[in-house]
């Protein structure tokens, strides 16, 4: 683990804002400050200070200078998510319903995780699947007056 000295070496160096902060609450944590002030000063709070500086003692301050944030947790690569969606899109362009809640059920029995729908339509934009829906009525259609005439006057030319 590294000293005092080390870690103000390494904040000396570093030229990422994102990491230079990081450094910065472990060298004042190690200087004894108060988690509180830390916190105040860094304005993270005090479950993120904590966090920090036990990442720091667990892995490192190599740890600390890693750009990685996390995400990108996905269960299938861009290509298998891409062989996944081809079925479907060949049932739309044949122009039959997909809807989302089957292919989301799909996916979750082949991935073999759950898989939440914000997710899963992140997916389907990333791959330029967009929302259509049916529209409710024609554009052209007659109203519903003039239906009712168009009846009246069909039923009268029968007599």
């Amino acid at each position: 683990m590294e000293t005092i000295e080390e870690i103000k070496k390494l904040l000396k160096q570093e030229k990422n804002a994102f990491v230079s902060k990081r450094l910065q609450i472990v060298a004042w944590m190690l200087e004894g400050v108060d988690v509180d002030e830390v916190s105040e000063r860094s304005g993270k709070s005090r479950s993120q200070v904590y966090a920090i500086y036990k990442q720091y003692r667990d892995e490192g301050a190599e740890k600390l200078k890693s750009k990685n944030k996390g995400g990108n947790n996905r269960y299938l690569s861009f290509a298998d998510e891409a062989e996944y969606l081809k079925e479907f899109s060949e049932k739309a362009s044949k122009g039959e319903f997909v809807r989302v809640e089957e292919m989301h059920k799909q996916f979750e029995e082949k991935s073999k995780q759950t898989y939440c729908v914000n997710a899963f339509y992140e997916m389907l934009h990333r791959h330029g699947w967009r929302k259509v829906k049916p529209r409710g009525r024609h554009p052209k259609k007659a109203s519903d007056e003039t239906i009712e005439v168009s009846k009246k006057l069909t039923q009268l030319s029968w007599i």
